[in-house]
């Protein structure tokens, strides 16, 4: 949840999350969840029971960063911000999440949303901690995203700079180039590249990915420390008639 990605194709898009987190903290892999009435795909953080990136079958994707515009000061935090994005999926429109959520004891986030049913619109919602903004952004460009509470303006600058470039140097664009670029180097300091290593255990733990293809949609999901990987649709899921987790949410 500390740096994504979105690519439009000319049959689809994906969007694309790196997990840096402490290796320690304990993630579910993938399953389908009944959540609010509805299949939703998704990892799922132990401690907290949210995630950080999730995938709907009314079509839409959610994706969660930690941060807003810039690095905040601590305070006393008592809602989890990734179960606010699972928040999402309890209203029927965007504006009614965002006009009704609230946020005052939570930690400032931002939030991308992928509608993706009749036409394909991509939304950055930010909490700065204060107050609540929505930008709409281009589904037809490309887009990189970083975390806040990692790194400083100049180094988002500098990440979007390599960004641009390896998109240049890779035009024909698909979800295994992207994980590629989600796993590359481009400084000698670990504690910066878009395959992150830090002191203390924090690293990039996982790579999460919802690709659309000709309005097919799954989420693939690579685990670097276990070095495993699954791919997860609600067709298959349906074909192998598994059982769904139904999740409780406090009304």
């Amino acid at each position: 949840m500390c740096t994504v990605t979105f690519i439009p194709k000319n049959n689809g898009w994906i969007l694309t999350s790196s997990r840096d987190e402490k290796k320690v903290r304990e993630t579910l892999p993938p399953k389908i969840h009944d959540v609010f009435n509805q299949n939703l795909i998704y990892p799922k953080d132990q401690l907290a029971g949210g995630t950080w990136i999730a995938l709907s079958d009314k079509k839409i994707s959610v994706c969660l960063l930690n941060g807003g515009f810039e690095l905040h000061e601590k305070k006393k935090y008592t809602k989890s911000r990734g179960l606010v994005l699972l928040e999402r999926f309890r209203f029927e429109s965007l504006d009614d999440f965002w006009n009704s959520i609230e946020l005052e004891a939570v930690e400032p986030f931002t939030l991308l949303n992928v509608e993706h049913n009749d036409e394909l619109k991509l939304t950055e919602l930010v909490w700065d901690g204060n107050q609540k903004h929505k930008t709409v952004k281009s589904n037809r460009k490309t887009h990189i995203w970083s975390s806040a509470t990692l790194y400083s303006s100049s180094m988002i600058e500098e990440r979007k700079k390599w960004f641009r470039k390896w998109c240049l140097e890779h035009k024909a664009m698909d979800g295994y180039k992207i994980e590629e670029f989600h796993q590359s180097f481009f400084t000698d300091n670990s504690a910066q590249n878009i395959l992150m290593k830090r002191t203390g255990g924090l690293q990039t733990v996982s790579i999460s990915r919802i690709e659309s293809t000709n309005g097919s949609t799954q989420l693939k999901y690579n685990d670097l420390l276990s070095n495993t990987s699954c791919a997860l649709s609600f067709d298959q899921y349906a074909f192998a008639n598994k059982t769904r987790c139904v999740e409780g949410f406090p009304e």
